[in-house]
């Protein structure tokens, strides 16, 4: 089911936009050296276009914040890299969190159009019944051959920062650029 949907649309095999590991194909070949030029780009995000660089195998995680009745990432869905850029998206009102699912996929179902380097397009099979988090909700790990992280973090613990959604988990931008948050996903 894809009805919520709204007419911006993800990034797919459309002829422009590139897979994952071809990220420095449509942003430049300094996206992994100095994302914050390219706009918000925590480090889950940074540590996962890394290892998928040059390697369409690599598994990553792509999380989603989805209604409560849509545990699902279908093909066509905006997706991130960062499961605080996904929780601070399914913010949709003051009252309500809309849970964030997650999958573990091959880089190369992941696409980018070179526009912000934490919204990306799922380009693979529907993948349905999937388990929804809250914020302060325990993950698994990630897949093994996906973002080195040290023994220390094998699991992912988020604690709610003070302050509005805006003021939470946004990496500093370069002085340079400055970017209003995007709330597409």
């Amino acid at each position: 089911m894809t009805d919520y949907r709204m007419g911006h649309s993800a990034p797919e095999d459309d002829g422009y936009s590139a897979q994952l590991p071809a990220v420095r194909d449509r942003f430049g070949p300094d996206i992994l050296d100095q994302p914050d030029l390219y706009g918000t780009c925590d480090d889950e995000t940074l540590r996962q276009m890394t290892v998928a660089v040059d390697d369409p195998d690599t598994m990553v995680r792509i999380y989603r914040a989805v209604p409560p009745e849509h545990l699902e990432i279908n093909r066509g869905d905006w997706v991130t890299l960062s499961r605080a850029y996904a929780h601070d998206h399914g913010y949709v009102d003051d009252r309500v969190a809309w849970p964030v699912v997650f999958a573990d996929v091959p880089a190369r179902q992941v696409w980018t159009d070179g526009n912000d380097p934490s919204e990306y397009g799922y380009g693979g099979p529907d993948l349905t019944g999937l388990d929804g988090y809250a914020e302060s909700d325990v993950m698994p790990p990630p897949p093994a051959s996906g973002p080195a992280r040290a023994p220390d973090e094998e699991t992912i613990q988020f604690t709610p920062s003070q302050g509005a959604r805006e003021e939470r988990r946004v990496p500093p931008t370069s002085p340079a650029v400055t970017r209003a948050p995007d709330r597409s996903i």
